[in-house]
C-alpha cells in the first residue's frame, strides 16, 4: 500500500495509511511504516481514527475516548457550550479524557467560566490535562476547578493537571487509564 506523513506536531508523526493492493495485510503496511520512519505506536496517530469537529474558532479532535481541544483564540460561552455537549455525546457510555492545547488559547469569557463551573460536573471525565498554558490562563483554570470543587461540583480526583507538551498528555492519560 501506499502511505504519506503530514502534520507534525509536538513530536507526533500523523500517518495515513491507503489500503494496499494485492491483498496485503494493513498491519504488514503499518509496521513497514514504524520501520522507515522509525516511530513507535505510541506516537503515532492514524489519520482514519480521528473526527475533527469546529466548535467556533477551535478543533476538537475526538480519537476514541480522548477529546483534543485546540483552542485558537478566545472561549466563548457558545464555545463552551458546544464542548460540554460534545463531551455530554461521548462521556454517556465510559469516561473520557480530554487534553487541552492551550498554545494559541486566549481568554475564557466571564459567562463561559460561569457555565463551566455550574455543569463541568455533569460530564464524564477520566481525567482533564492541558499543556501549553500561559501563566495567567494556568491560575485562571486552577481557580474555575477549585471553585467546582469546592462548591461540591467537582471530582477532586479528576482535576485538571497541566503539563509541558502534548506527548506529556497523552502519557498522563494514559497512566490515568491504568488506574
Amino acid at each position: 500500500g501506499r502511505w504519506s506523513v503530514g502534520g507534525r506536531r509536538e513530536g507526533l508523526a500523523c500517518v495515513r495509511l491507503f489500503p494496499p493492493r494485492g491483498g496485503a495485510n494493513v498491519a504488514h503496511s503499518i509496521g513497514k511504516c514504524w520501520n522507515e520512519l522509525a516511530l513507535t505506536e505510541a506516537n503515532v496517530c492514524l489519520m482514519a481514527d480521528i473526527v475533527r469537529r469546529q466548535i467556533g474558532k477551535h478543533l476538537i479532535e475526538i480519537e476514541d475516548d480522548v477529546l483534543v481541544s485546540r483552542l485558537n483564540g478566545d472561549f466563548t460561552l457558545d464555545d463552551v457550550m458546544a464542548f460540554y455537549a460534545l463531551a455530554r455525546e461521548h462521556g454517556q457510555q465510559r469516561p473520557i479524557y480530554s487534553i487541552g492545547d492551550m498554545t494559541r488559547a486566549g481568554s475564557i469569557s466571564a459567562d463561559a467560566r460561569r457555565y463551566a463551573v455550574e455543569n463541568g460536573h455533569k460530564l464524564n471525565f477520566g481525567a482533564t490535562v492541558s499543556f501549553g498554558l500561559n501563566m495567567p490562563m494556568r491560575t485562571l483554570l486552577t481557580m474555575l476547578t477549585r471553585a467546582t470543587e469546592l462548591l461540591g461540583r467537582g471530582d477532586s480526583s479528576a482535576h485538571m493537571q497541566f503539563v509541558a507538551t502534548e506527548q506529556d498528555a497523552r502519557t498522563y492519560i494514559t497512566n490515568r487509564r491504568k488506574k
